[in-house]
């Protein structure tokens, strides 16, 4: 009878844990379902469909947009850098093509002959030979400036003779000598090249009153 009451007690104990481990099962099985049974009924309505069919359409609408997008950037920047480059090849061929007229035009001066032969004292000593050879010589001078307009002035002065211009006149009697003394005239002589390119010609701007701003660049020529 006694060992009846001991073990009746611990037997109801495991049998009231049974119940409430079944109890607490079967809420979670319940919960569990009904989380399964809103899900199901959240994707199979008719609005979810909706959304889907909706945003799936806009998701690959940005993707291609995006995709079109760093195309044509790719694109404008290389069109724009090739364009850049023709526009600065076109600019230094153009220039090219001036400053070989001008080159050209200061040849063609070199090997005239009344320039040759009054520079070279061909006519020295015939006052009437010289006076016409420098009176041809300044007309040749004007015209080649003024039918260039990318020539501003032609000066030509040497050891000898009078100087010519198509600006104006020298203020200085041997324009030859006073130059011959400039950093302009040791920058020129101590060229290794015939034709002298430079952005400046002072001297001259100086004796004919030249506004350094009316010329971009300057070329001098070794004569004789």
């Amino acid at each position: 009878m006694k060992q009846d009451i001991k073990i009746r007690p611990v037997f109801e104990k495991l049998k009231s844990k049974a119940k409430e481990s079944k109890v607490n099962n079967e809420s979670e099985y319940s919960f569990k379902s009904e989380s399964k049974s809103i899900t199901g009924r959240i994707l199979g309505s008719i609005r979810y469909k909706l959304l889907i069919s909706f945003f799936l359409p806009i998701i690959f609408i940005v993707i291609l947009g995006f995709s079109a997008y760093s195309s044509a950037s790719k694109s404008i920047v290389s069109t724009f850098k090739n364009s850049m480059i023709n526009v600065i090849n076109s600019t230094g061929n153009y220039y090219d093509v001036i400053m070989q007229t001008v080159e050209d035009k200061a040849a063609q001066l070199s090997v005239d002959t009344n320039v040759w032969n009054y520079f070279s004292r061909m006519y020295k000593g015939e006052i009437v030979e010289e006076a016409e050879a420098l009176k041809k010589i300044k007309n040749i001078v004007s015209s080649m400036a003024l039918s260039d307009k990318y020539i501003e002035n032609i000066a030509i002065f040497t050891d000898y003779g009078q100087p010519v211009s198509s600006y104006g006149s020298f203020k200085d009697k041997n324009p030859f000598e006073t130059f011959k003394a400039t950093e302009e005239a040791a920058y020129i002589t101590n060229n290794e090249s015939n034709m002298v390119w430079s952005g400046y010609h002072h001297y001259m701007d100086e004796q004919l009153g030249i506004n350094p701003d009316s010329y971009a660049v300057s070329m001098s020529k070794k004569y004789l």
